[in-house]
């Protein structure tokens, strides 16, 4: 996953079924251990100093972390109910704020230490920023795949409020 400085690429290697997270950094051509036990989904700060991934404590519950590239640790810890889901996972701009995707179909917020839930449906396939930043968009499972396949959300994150989006 690309820093969007385009310095840093988080990688994760798996080893005997644990998963250790690593960062390459370009300028230096070298490569760092930030930890055990932690994966995908990460998500990148926009200036690329810092970035958000899940870490498996073992008690085999979840937590996000942010780690910080400047000071070489982590710098915040928050303890989610809900696993993560695949690559789905968003840096909140302009602040230390993450949002991703569940397993089990909702979105939450990681804000200030504490984890949010957003949607309470179920049934998200996917989730993203909007180009200026100012919202999440996601899809729904439609109600009727022979005629609506998914329905577009959108979430304004000033406002926090949810409107549907038309779509075709």
């Amino acid at each position: 996953h690309w820093a969007p400085d385009g310095r840093s690429i988080l990688f994760a290697v798996g080893v005997n079924g644990r998963s250790t997270l690593k960062v390459y950094n370009a300028d230096k051509n070298t490569s760092s251990a930030i930890g055990a036990d932690m994966d995908r989904p990460t998500a990148w700060r926009e200036d690329g100093r810092k970035f958000a991934a899940t870490h498996i404590k073992p008690d085999n519950h979840a937590e996000i972390i942010q780690y910080s590239l400047l000071d070489s640790g982590i710098s915040l810890r928050t303890d989610v109910d809900v696993m993560p889901s695949g690559d789905q996972m968003v840096w909140l701009p302009s602040s230390d704020d993450v949002a991703y995707l569940g397993v089990d179909g909702n979105i939450y917020t990681v804000e200030a230490g504490e984890a949010h839930k957003i949607t309470t449906s179920y049934d998200v396939l996917g989730l993203a920023l909007s180009a200026d930043g100012k919202s999440l968009i996601w899809a729904r499972h439609g109600p009727n795949l022979k005629y609506i396949l998914f329905s577009v959300y959108s979430y304004d994150l000033q406002q926090r409020s949810a409107v549907r989006i038309p779509y075709a």
